[in-house]
């Protein structure tokens, strides 16, 4: 038997051979849908990789921040005074050792925190007086680190880094 329709797209004899109509096989569709579902699937996967990369980046970028704030807040204040904002330690000419101040930072405040388990970034800070026999106008070196969180103090999160703080 033969099925023979019409079509708006008819060949010169106005009617199409059910035989000679270009369709989608079963096989066809399933591969499709298959390639589709295994593309997805590798997004969704992806998805909880690319939200950790973000936060840690978030969290990075905010102890750079506050690394930034505090060599900013030492070269701002007179090195006699203890700096304002962080409390760091008064840099004198007779200084001979170095100076260590660790404090706390949240992410709600700018400033300083002895109480760790509100911080979520941990600041060490060591202040080494200038080199022995250097000019007298040598700068001090500050070693900065920021570790998060604050209460893991072994967290392999930090970023660090060498300040000078020039003399007046």
């Amino acid at each position: 038997m033969r099925i023979l329709f019409f079509s708006a797209h008819a060949r010169q004899g106005g009617l199409y051979n059910s035989r000679n109509v270009r369709a989608f096989s079963l096989v066809e569709v399933v591969l499709a849908l298959g390639v589709t579902a295994f593309a997805i699937l590798a997004m969704v996967s992806l998805l909880p990789v690319g939200l950790e990369s973000s936060k840690e980046s978030l969290d990075e970028s905010g102890a750079i921040n506050v690394m930034s704030a505090v060599i900013a807040d030492r070269k701002a204040t007179p090195l006699t005074d203890q700096s304002s904002n962080y409390f760091l330690p008064a840099l004198s000419n007779t200084m001979t050792v170095a100076m260590t101040n660790t404090f706390g930072v949240s992410d709600s405040s700018p400033y300083t925190t002895n109480n760790l388990s509100g911080s979520h970034y941990l600041v060490e800070c060591v202040f080494m007086p200038p080199a022995n026999g250097s000019s007298g106008l040598a700068p001090y070196q500050a070693y900065i680190k920021v570790s998060w969180p604050a209460l893991n103090s072994n967290s392999s999160d930090f970023v660090d880094t060498v300040a000078t703080i020039p003399q007046p």
